[in-house]
């Protein structure tokens, strides 16, 4: 059983026990009145029950114990943020979920300072934007026509072609792609190691394909993995070099040769995200298996959204 003095993580399963009795449920609350003093817990029982309610009591009263943790990669929606308090009025299984909550009981929650979106895990590693724009997360496929100028779109949801996982007709979309001007600079979203530099699309890659132009590719191992910075030329860096965060990495070339109908973007940052340490990038094939190292960036990319 875990002393309350050693802080129990918001959002977690607990037991409070009474005597012969006990209330379980998520801890949401913790609140230090006055520092010399244990602080004032609150657990909320029967979450989405009929018998839905709340117990506040002071640290000191009871003995808590840990039932279960916040699931791995969850989030706290996190209200009345302050130096004294913090309560929790929604857990979410990821950022994107935290997000689509918001938009649905808080869509103006961003003009709140003392509402926030905080990860369960502290140690959770997050990212900057890989570009210098404004981020935005976009559900559109046509978004990118009316976005303001300095912004661009994180595709999320399975009807965007640009977000991870769409079927396109050759192959499965291994990453998420960016539409950005041609030459905008691309930096690193998090420290790492250059693992590889290679040839990405165009006539240099393999297969060829005079489709697309000449670009290429620069392989980071970082803290959550190998992350891959596609449709770049210029390329300043080398297999070896240890980066910090904001490295240019490359810039931004426009990749295909001709207008899609009716036309879209012609240059973009594909950006992929592998378990580990990896030096290639690999196709997933339409009607096959999706290569075993691959992961979504979504959730990390809203990151750099979330902390800008």
């Amino acid at each position: 059983m875990n002393a309350v003095a050693t802080p129990i993580p918001l959002g977690s399963l607990v037991r409070m026990h009474m005597g012969a009795n006990f209330k379980e449920g998520m801890l949401v609350m913790r609140q230090d009145q006055d520092r010399s003093l244990p602080p004032r817990l609150t657990i909320a029982v029967g979450v989405g029950s009929d018998d839905a309610h709340s117990v506040s009591f002071c640290s000191s009263a009871y003995e808590l114990e840990t039932v279960a943790p916040p699931p791995s990669g969850s989030m706290l929606i996190m209200y009345g943020m302050g130096s004294l308090m913090e309560r929790v009025r929604h857990l979410a299984p990821g950022r994107l979920a935290a997000l689509e909550w918001l938009e649905e009981h808080r869509p103006d929650w961003r003009e709140h300072g003392d509402i926030a979106i905080v990860a369960t895990d502290p140690d959770e590693p997050t990212w900057i934007s890989p570009v210098p724009l404004r981020l935005v997360p976009d559900r559109d496929s046509e978004g990118f026509r009316d976005m303001p100028p300095g912004t661009t779109g994180i595709p999320v949801g399975g009807a965007h072609p640009g977000a991870f996982g769409f079927r396109r007709r050759n192959h499965v979309h291994e990453g998420v792609d960016m539409y950005v001007p041609e030459g905008t600079p691309v930096s690193a979203v998090e420290a790492g190691e250059v693992v590889s530099v290679i040839p990405f699309t165009g006539i240099i890659a393999d297969p060829p394909s005079p489709f697309w132009r000449d670009t290429w590719a620069v392989l980071v191992e970082g803290a959550s993995g190998t992350v891959v910075y596609g449709e770049v030329d210029r390329v300043p860096v080398k297999a070896g070099d240890e980066i910090a965060a904001g490295t240019v990495l490359g810039y931004v070339r426009e990749v295909l040769v001709k207008d899609k109908v009716p036309p879209r973007p012609k240059s973009m940052l594909h950006l992929e995200l592998h378990r580990g340490r990896v030096d290639d990038a690999w196709e997933w094939p339409v009607d096959g298996p999706k290569p075993p190292s691959l992961l979504d960036p979504t959730e990390l990319l809203l990151s750099a959204y979330l902390n800008d």
